[in-house]
């Protein structure tokens, strides 16, 4: 049999798992980003070892079950709802998040409350009202678990993206190094970077005659005439902050809402179970 999680445990593995997606989910600086995995469309990602013999014991509980007496029903169901809480363990002490992970935890905590309810209709059969109350204790649990991780995505659902209606005009501005100033304006290097044309353009009708001159006027001049290819092609194609990163977070954010409303009809089917 699986670990002995107790109701007061499984709320704390629940609640840590949904605040951590939560926080990824709603900015928070210092939280891991959810990955888009093969998970997301339905596909598992693998995942550790430990968390492969977790999901084995898991479905070689599930396989296994079958509707015997009052006692060997209750200790297989109890089991069964102990090694889906390994799983979810499992999943938030690893500190990462992803969408097959959350898929798996989804997919399996539907198919529990499947079988908590079977098995709760056989013990009832079997004159066990005292057994059939502890599996309702268990299969509650499981809900509370799947209403944690609906709780945890809402806002982001509700939450509208933040769009920039002028984003197309610093597609071309983006290789002359404009376009932070309208993605980022709180950053800094924004206004650094757009202001290397500018700076080249001053000192060309400087044309100081000092020592220093010629050097700085190369520098900031050849910085200005590559900065297409530096910045525009380069550096701008990896960042968060300019064009390509606004629009690489906006594919992201539709991507992750698509999938968290269907978590979300997943989970509502469960819990109206």
């Amino acid at each position: 049999m699986g670990s002995n999680f107790t109701n007061a445990l499984v709320r704390e593995i629940g609640r840590n798992y949904g605040k951590a997606i939560s926080n990824s989910l709603l900015g928070d600086k210092h939280s891991t980003p959810i990955r888009m995995t093969g998970g997301s469309n339905g596909n598992s990602s693998g995942g550790t070892g430990r968390g492969q013999r977790v999901k084995s014991k898991i479905d070689k509980a599930i396989d296994k079950f079958e509707i015997k007496g009052v006692q060997a029903t209750l200790g297989s169901l109890l089991n069964i709802h102990s090694e889906y809480f390994s799983i979810v363990e499992e999943a938030q002490s690893d500190g990462k998040i992803d969408t097959s992970e959350l898929i798996e935890l989804t997919s399996y905590g539907n198919k529990i409350i499947q079988i908590l309810n079977r098995g709760q209709s056989a013990l009832i059969d079997l004159g066990s009202e005292e057994s059939s109350k502890k599996v309702e204790e268990k299969k509650e649990e499981v809900k509370d678990f799947l209403k944690v991780l609906q709780t945890s995505y809402s806002p982001f659902l509700e939450k509208e993206f933040d769009k920039k209606p002028l984003a197309w005009l610093f597609l071309p501005l983006s290789f002359l190094g404009f376009d932070m100033l309208y993605f980022s304006p709180k950053n800094v290097l924004s206004y650094l970077l757009a202001s290397i044309i500018p700076a080249t353009l001053i000192l060309a009708r400087l044309d100081l005659q000092t020592e220093w001159f010629l050097p700085v006027f190369g520098l900031v001049g050849l910085a200005a005439f590559t900065l297409p290819i530096w910045y525009g092609i380069i550096i701008n194609r990896k960042s968060s902050k300019g064009y390509w990163g606004y629009i690489k977070n906006k594919k992201k954010d539709k991507e992750l809402k698509e999938f968290f409303a269907n978590i979300d009809k997943s989970i509502s089917a469960s819990l109206s179970v």
